[in-house]
């Protein structure tokens, strides 16, 4: 006991220290070692919880931002500057996707193949370090697997692709598909039952091969409005323009297929869930948003579907319409397909993103019985006696159509059209160019000026016995040349004093020379 207490005192006291293990240095990634790949990435995110897709400077709780650094922490990319890299599309905060693509150069176990290349600074001659747990040659690396292990549960990437090195996630594109869910609640519209068979092989080809059986879905009025967006139009005023672009690109965009189907079994009910689907070649930024917009006020009958054909007119209607758009989180990108890409899957990285949803599911399946079970306990207390409630759609995505007073979008103001917005930027873009250029000539006519006021104001003030000194770029000091010493109450003035007439500064210089006793205070 009494070494116990010794040994202990040693350790408080500091005379004996605990042994600590030196920290292992960590060996530097030699990336001159492996080829480079281009591959595609297909990703899935749940982004309720994430501040959209694009990475931003303001925030790190982004699904480019933790893909970055996923990329980073596994040594798939040295930089993301030397990475080639595109994304098919930018989703907005609180949106999902499940078939979002990117593609990139990253690390290969190969030295041959679709999108292989050699980088600047390849050593082929140095060996690679061995290990026990090195992928083999004839394998390339699982970048699903690496990256699945750093990324956040709500982030998974599903599969890869070889590509060649000039494809690109986004222009390589040839249709996006979208999603967005909604309760029916009140809306105009009718819906028959939609029978949907999804077999574990359709999972593994995902987007391309799998088999759906869906029998016809009638609506009214939605139904009659959204089909009026098939075609190539202008969608200036169902989107939001992005004036911050160098340049500002078409709002024409060509859309494939609207389709409405009815997601959850049973009748159709004002608690029916509904899922809104447009296919188009590209989208603009909160397209879909302010079309479902302008589709919940049609079903309310707060609009009339010929509303669509207005808005999509750019000679009756120039200039967008003040609306708000609706909530994004049932939104969902869907899909993104490409031409002749030979996607990569495993069966384990599969099951495990099935693991992960059906947990996620599990708990949102518990908390909406919970919230259930209150909502008919308190409708119990209703002199009615209501077992059920009718969800109020426009409360939950649309609120501006709660409003009484609500006003129809031909009876708006508007805002500038795109031409106008252009051509505003273009005179900023320009009045800041001669802005600069008249600063530029201002400054050298101001330096010409105060140099030639110097030399004459120096010759006056050497004829009175007097040398100016010159401080600095704006200011100047007078002192008597007999003295050696500041003028008496002189001391120093602006150079801006001296950018007067000559005869002025004659004036000036005697007045000033005849009663130097008196601090004079020269004009601006």
């Amino acid at each position: 006991m009494k070494l116990c207490r010794k040994l202990e005192m040693h350790f408080t006291t500091g005379i004996i220290k605990p042994y600590e293990m030196p920290r292992k240095v960590e060996r530097q990634f030699d990336f001159s070692r492996y080829c480079r790949r281009h591959i595609a990435l297909m990703v899935a995110y749940l982004g309720w919880d994430l501040d959209g897709f694009c990475a931003q400077n303001n925030s790190q709780n982004t699904v480019e931002s933790k893909i970055f650094k996923a990329l980073i922490e596994t040594k798939l990319i040295q930089s993301l500057e030397t990475a080639n890299y595109s994304r098919c599309g930018r989703t907005d905060k609180t949106v999902s996707a499940f078939s979002q693509v990117l593609s990139l150069d990253v690390r290969s176990n190969q030295t041959t193949g679709v999108g292989v290349f050699e980088p600047d600074g390849y050593c082929p001659n140095e060996p690679k370090p061995t290990s026990r747990k090195t992928t083999p040659k004839s394998e390339e690396l699982d970048y699903a697997k690496i990256l699945n292990s750093v990324l956040p549960q709500e982030i998974r990437v599903l599969a890869w692709a070889p590509v060649e090195r000039t494809f690109n996630a986004r222009y390589n594109c040839t249709s996006r598909q979208y999603k967005y869910f909604f309760p029916k609640g009140a809306l105009n519209l009718k819906v028959s039952t939609v029978v949907d068979f999804l077999h574990f092989s359709a999972i593994v080809a995902l987007f391309s091969n799998f088999r759906r059986g869906t029998i016809c879905v009638y609506f009214q009025l939605m139904e009659q409005a959204s089909k009026r967006l098939i075609g190539e139009h202008d969608f200036r005023n169902f989107c939001k323009i992005d004036m911050s672009k160098n340049e500002i690109q078409s709002c024409v965009r060509t859309v494939f297929d609207v389709q409405f189907t009815k997601v959850n079994a049973g009748g159709l009910n004002s608690r029916t869930l509904c899922c809104f689907t447009i296919v188009a070649n590209a989208f603009l930024w909160h397209q879909i948003r302010c079309i479902m917009s302008v589709l919940f006020a049609i079903g309310e009958g707060k609009e009339q579907p010929d509303v669509i054909e207005w808005l999509l007119n750019t000679e009756l209607c120039p200039a967008k319409p003040q609306y708000s758009m609706v909530v994004g989180w049932p939104l969902v990108l869907y899909g993104c397909q490409y031409d002749n890409l030979e996607w990569h899957w495993k069966e384990g990285i599969i099951m495990e993103c099935i693991s992960n949803l059906q947990r996620t599911l599990v708990n949102f399946a518990i908390k909406v019985e919970i919230i259930e079970n209150m909502m008919n306990s308190l409708l119990s207390l209703m002199p009615n006696n209501s077992t059920t409630a009718d969800l109020n759609t426009t409360s939950i995505l649309h609120p501006e159509l709660l409003s009484h007073s609500y006003r129809p979008l031909k009876g708006r103001s508007v805002g500038k059209s795109l031409e106008e917005k252009i051509a505003k930027k273009k005179k900023q873009q320009l009045g800041t160019k001669r802005t600069t250029a008249d600063d530029t000539t201002k400054q050298s006519l101001n330096e010409e000026e105060e140099e030639e006021a110097w030399r004459c104001m120096s010759s006056v003030m050497q004829l009175n016995g007097f040398e100016a000194v010159r401080i600095g770029k704006s200011m100047y000091r007078m002192r008597l040349m007999s003295w050696g010493q500041k003028a008496p109450g002189v001391g120093f003035f602006p150079c801006s004093g001296l950018k007067t007439d000559p005869n002025r500064r004659c004036q000036m210089a005697d007045e000033l020379f005849t009663n130097s006793s008196s601090r004079m205070s020269l004009p601006p």
